[in-house]
């Protein structure tokens, strides 16, 4: 996407790369680019990987190149997720690219959505990860004038790895990349428990799945709707239905929405009595698929974790529960039905959406960078 005509002021340069065409980095990344627009002419440089070799990332990097010797942008803004730039988990990649960005003669800013594999995971590969992708980070942050963390966890973590070189980390919490609900807004399905973000490593379906069953023993009108990719017919889905089957739970009650239009998806979000959240951080400021839930302004239930938010918490816009069956159960009993509780926690959720999680707010963050670095 080439630099539009916008209203004068620094010209902005958007880099990064993404392992396939579904990807919320580069939802987000273009979503902010366009936000980060409105304070100057902005260029979007971005590469879907589809060959994974290195001849696909070369020729990239001369286009970027080219692009950026004829665009001559005030600012780089590289969105940066360690397992985008890496051959089987290893980044390999990112050398490339900050040399090519080095070329720019710009400063660096860069947005970092996941830093490096968990030191502490068992296996020798996991090893390899958690080393190498720390490596990439010293050179990252040598290239970069500042960062954006998308939670205050990922941001403390870096400030106090005393081998990383010191920049200035702000944060800024990923939005939503739906659209609102349609006005006026859809139906509630009386029943439906709505779950956004199931695919992932991080996804705890283990305690969704046996709060279900028991709900559903006092209850056989409750039914598990799993919201987005990756749908029925993947590997991911087949293996919840055999364990929903495992549990007694029968195979009308869990469904799957599979990828939707964007306001498609949004609306069956606001047609949920009850949304879960059920990733093994906790609900933190780094999941569009939170963000989405709150703006749907319908209730979110969300297993406890390490890394909860404290600040949606404080809020009272997010119900906890213990990552355990018998407690998620417990919470989904009490949100049933409660068309009050629902009401006030759903308009809880909304409201932060708006005020803390928009890509206005996004933007704000890294027009605060420009300006500190133009000093």
């Amino acid at each position: 996407m080439a630099a539009e005509d916008g209203p004068t002021g620094s010209r902005i340069a958007v880099i990064g790369m993404t392992l396939g065409e579904t990807s919320g980095m580069r939802d987000y990344a273009e979503l902010q680019a366009r936000a980060t627009h409105l304070s100057g002419p902005c260029s979007f440089h971005w590469l879907v990987r589809e060959e994974r070799s290195r001849s696909e990332i070369a020729s990239w990097r001369e286009q970027v190149a080219g692009e950026l010797s004829r665009e001559r942008p005030d600012f780089l803004v590289l969105h940066y997720s360690a397992f985008a730039y890496s051959h089987r988990g290893v980044p390999v990649f990112l050398p490339g690219v900050l040399r090519t960005l080095r070329a720019a003669r710009a400063p660096l800013v860069t947005v970092l959505h996941e830093l490096a594999y968990p030191w502490h995971r068992p296996g020798a590969r996991e090893r390899v990860w958690a080393i190498t992708q720390r490596m990439a980070l010293v050179d990252l942050f040598r290239a970069s004038s500042a960062a954006v963390a998308t939670t205050e966890h990922n941001a403390s973590w870096a400030r106090s790895r005393r081998w990383l070189p010191r920049r200035p980390i702000s944060v800024a919490p990923v939005f939503s990349n739906l659209p609102l609900p349609s006005v006026p807004a859809p139906t509630v399905v009386p029943g439906r428990v709505g779950l956004f973000g199931y695919g992932n490593e991080e996804a705890l379906m283990e305690p969704v799945l046996d709060a279900l069953a028991r709900v559903r023993s006092q209850r056989d009108d409750v039914r598990l709707l799993l919201l987005g990719a990756p749908g029925a017919d993947s590997e991911r889905g087949r293996e919840l239905a055999r364990e929903a089957g495992m549990r007694g739970i029968a195979s009308e009650a869990v469904d799957f929405s599979g990828v939707l239009p964007a306001q498609e998806l949004s609306d069956l979000l606001a047609s949920c009595e009850v949304l879960l959240s059920c990733a093994s951080p906790g609900p933190t400021s780094r999941k569009g698929t939170i963000a989405a839930s709150l703006s749907s302004g319908r209730p979110l239930l969300a297993l406890d974790g390490r890394q909860t938010w404290r600040e949606l918490v404080d809020a009272e816009a997010v119900q906890l529960a213990r990552p355990d069956g018998a407690s998620l159960a417990s919470g989904l009993e009490q949100l049933l039905g409660d068309v009050q509780l629902q009401a006030h926690l759903g308009a809880r959720g909304s409201e932060f959406a708006r005020d803390r999680l928009s890509v206005e707010h996004g933007a704000r963050v890294l027009e605060e960078i420009f300006s500190s670095l133009r000093r």
